[in-house]
């Protein structure tokens, strides 16, 4: 290509010439840009994953602890309604109350006749 004041005048062969020339500007990764990112990331991961698992833990306790005031204060709002005698007792069935049972297994709520 020859320039000329500022018009830019092309021949056919400086055209073939340029088209044909490898290009400078290549795009993607190189496999240490690849494998630093993939290190970064798993650092990262098993930094937040022990935060992770007590929060959920956390969030497992607040939900149970909702679930059995809920448990209470519906058998609280039957009793007083009908005026009746409601119990909550633990039970691993759920089906009938067993003393030995852990909260934790489970509950019911029933209307106490007795």
């Amino acid at each position: 290509m020859r320039q000329k004041g500022h018009t830019l005048i092309e021949s056919p062969t400086t055209s073939r010439i340029a088209a044909s020339m490898p290009r400078s500007n290549q795009y993607g990764y190189t496999m240490v840009e690849l494998l630093t990112t993939v290190a970064v990331a798993a650092i990262l991961l098993s930094v937040a994953t022990p935060s992770m698992n007590s929060l959920v833990r956390g969030n497992r306790i607040v939900s149970d602890t909702n679930e059995f005031v809920a448990t209470i204060n519906m058998a609280r709002a039957e009793a007083m309604n009908n005026v009746l005698q409601v119990t909550v007792c633990k039970s691993r069935n759920q089906v009938i109350c067993d003393g030995s049972a852990s909260w934790h297994d489970g509950w019911i709520v029933f209307v106490d006749n007795d």
